[in-house]
């Protein structure tokens, strides 16, 4: 009897130590390390972009620049909002200033080798940009078999965790939206 007590009790101790709650493990973004260090005061400030056009089904992502104060502190991060529908979640990307800048750097240079992509005529071939956060903006070219050609399919993953891909529209409107989105914050940057 008591063999089978401390079965029962080593069973039972080894169980609950192998559970994992979902968020063990995880990394922190940056926007949650400064909202989650943050024991005073916390403010959001939003400042509305135009939406950012998806090429599936007519969704758009909401963007907007985002001010966080926190005390004498000032972060400012590109927020992109997928909104939620009748079968997802919604999903949001919060995207820091020097992380915008990089990305930007990474537009600026995977927009001029798309050409050189195309001309390797792959089947499939992906080029992209992730960020420490796990924000992925690139492309991919694929091999379109019916119209005898390839084809250039831009895309941005949101969130690191979490099936967040969402295929965008133009090289211009991708360039456009994070050009846009990193002199605005530059223009909150002056303003304080």
């Amino acid at each position: 009897m008591k063999k089978i007590v401390l079965l029962v009790t080593i069973f039972i101790s080894i169980s609950a130590f192998a559970q994992k709650t979902d968020n063990e493990g995880k990394q922190l973004t940056k926007f949650e390390e400064i909202c989650d260090q943050n024991t005073g005061f916390i403010r959001f400030q939003d400042a509305k972009l135009p939406n950012l056009r998806s090429s599936s089904f007519g969704l758009q992502l909401e963007t907007s620049v985002r001010v966080v104060f926190e005390g004498a502190n000032r972060y400012y991060f590109y927020r992109i909002l997928k909104p939620e529908t009748s079968t997802m979640n919604a999903r949001i990307a919060m995207i820091e200033y020097e992380d915008l800048v990089k990305i930007n750097r990474a537009i600026g240079i995977m927009s001029s080798a798309i050409d050189s992509d195309m001309e390797k005529q792959p089947d499939y071939l992906v080029n992209k940009y992730r960020t420490k956060d796990g924000v992925e903006i690139g492309y991919y070219v694929e091999r379109n078999f019916q119209a005898a050609r390839w084809e250039v399919t831009w895309f941005i993953k949101l969130e690191r965790y979490t099936d967040s891909v969402v295929l965008l529209r133009s090289t211009k409107e991708v360039t456009e939206a994070f050009s846009g989105a990193l002199a605005k914050m530059e223009e909150l940057k002056a303003q304080q």
